[in-house]
């Protein structure tokens, strides 16, 4: 306010804004790629809550003028201190499903019965008449066609193979107890 004297006239900055000087009349300045001011913020890179933000940390991004971190994106990892942006797309064989700090998670490996090509943000279930037993599959090409006298009945299994119904034949693939 032009002309005051009080303290108490003086307001903080906007989330999202750094006030690095005293007697600014305007916010200009917002906060820096990397960083989160969450008001009152007397640096574009806080270091901590008592400057007013934080650095984003590994999992987070935060583009310029942000006010609070950005979980990264499903599929995507974010593994930089300080980031922007996302870093690229989760790698095949793992998922990642938001916050993500690397491409190649070991939490999130594939689990067996399903895929996940690069990018996943959740596994895909190997389709009806296929299975796989193994961790980590990145392609549908990777789920096995159910073998000759089973069948594989529903998505996503892993070992669990059904015998083909007495009297019946099921070649490779069958997806039915029941098929001639």
């Amino acid at each position: 306010m032009t002309g005051s004297n009080a303290l108490g006239a003086c307001l903080s900055c906007d989330a999202g804004f750094a006030c690095p000087q005293p007697g600014l009349t305007a916010q200009t300045t917002k906060c820096n790629i990397g960083y989160i001011c969450t008001g009152g913020a007397i640096t574009p890179q806080p270091g901590s809550s008592s400057e007013g933000g934080r650095m984003c940390v590994k999992g987070e991004y935060c583009p310029q003028g942000s006010s609070t971190p950005t979980p990264c994106t499903a599929g995507k990892y974010c593994k930089d201190y300080a980031s922007g942006t996302t870093t690229a797309m989760c790698e095949g064989g793992y998922y990642c499903p938001g916050g993500a700090s690397t491409k190649n998670p070991l939490t999130f490996i594939c689990p067996p019965g399903s895929y996940c090509p690069s990018g996943s943000s959740a596994p895909t279930p190997c389709p009806v008449g296929t299975f796989s037993p193994s961790l980590g599959a990145s392609a549908v090409s990777d789920c096995q066609p159910c073998p000759a006298g089973n069948a594989c009945e529903s998505t996503g299994l892993s070992d669990t193979l059904v015998d083909c119904a007495p009297g019946y034949y099921c070649p490779g693939g069958a997806s039915a107890v029941d098929n001639l």
